[in-house]
C-alpha cells in the first residue's frame, strides 16, 4: 500500500510547489487533491514533475447520484474529470453519491444510484480509470448525506455489480469511525 498526502487537508496553506517539495520531502511519492475545478492545473502538473511525485486521485464532479434528473450533468462532470486525470496521469475518481431527499425513498435513491454507476462504465473502462465511491460521516461533518455506511454498501449486491468489471475493496480509514467512512471502490 502507498499512502498519499491530501494537499488541501494537510498543505492548504502553502503554495503547490512548495507543498508538493514538503510532501517529496517527507518521503510521500504521491498526493491527492479533492476538486480540481478549483485548482490551476497547469501549475499542479508542472509542480508534480518538478518533484517527482504522482496525482494519486481527485474528486470527480459534485452532482447527486440520487437525483435520476441529474444523471447526465454527473456523467458529464465524470468525462471532465476523466480529461483531467488523462492530462495529470491520476487513474483513481473519487465520488460523493449526493445527498439524502427528503420525500423519497432509499430503494429509489439507491436504484438511480447504481443506475447512474452503470452510466460510468464507459467511461471508465475507456479511460482506464478506478471509480472510488466515499461513504461519509454524517455524524460529525457531513449531515444529510446518502451513504454513510460501508455496510450498507456492500450488502447491496445492485452496488457492487454495477459491471462485471467492476469490484469493490476498502481502503485505509482516514476518518474517526471506521463503520461510517470506508471508501467503496469500483475498478473499470
Amino acid at each position: 500500500m502507498q499512502y498519499s498526502v491530501c494537499l488541501p487537508a494537510v498543505l492548504n496553506k502553502m503554495e503547490v510547489n512548495e507543498a508538493m517539495a514538503a510532501v517529496k520531502a517527507a518521503g510521500f511519492k504521491q498526493y491527492e487533491i479533492w476538486g480540481w475545478w478549483d485548482y490551476d492545473m497547469d501549475k499542479y502538473l508542472l509542480a508534480q514533475q518538478r518533484n517527482g511525485l504522482q496525482i494519486a486521485e481527485m474528486c470527480t464532479k459534485i452532482v447527486s447520484l440520487t437525483d435520476s434528473a441529474l444523471r447526465e450533468e454527473y456523467v458529464q462532470g465524470l468525462r471532465e474529470t476523466a480529461e483531467v486525470c488523462r492530462k495529470m496521469g491520476c487513474k483513481t475518481v473519487i465520488s460523493q453519491v449526493g445527498a439524502e431527499r427528503e420525500g423519497v425513498s432509499r430503494e429509489v435513491q439507491h436504484k438511480s444510484i447504481v443506475e447512474g454507476l452503470r452510466a460510468c462504465v464507459p467511461i471508465l473502462r475507456e479511460n482506464d480509470l478506478t471509480l472510488v465511491i466515499e461513504p461519509l460521516n454524517t455524524r460529525i461533518d457531513h449531515a444529510g448525506y446518502y451513504l454513510w455506511s460501508a455496510a450498507e454498501a456492500f450488502q447491496n449486491d445492485a452496488l457492487r455489480d454495477t459491471s462485471e468489471n467492476m469490484k469493490e475493496c476498502l481502503r485505509h480509514n482516514r476518518r474517526p469511525d471506521p463503520n461510517e467512512t470506508i471508501p467503496v471502490y469500483c475498478r473499470r
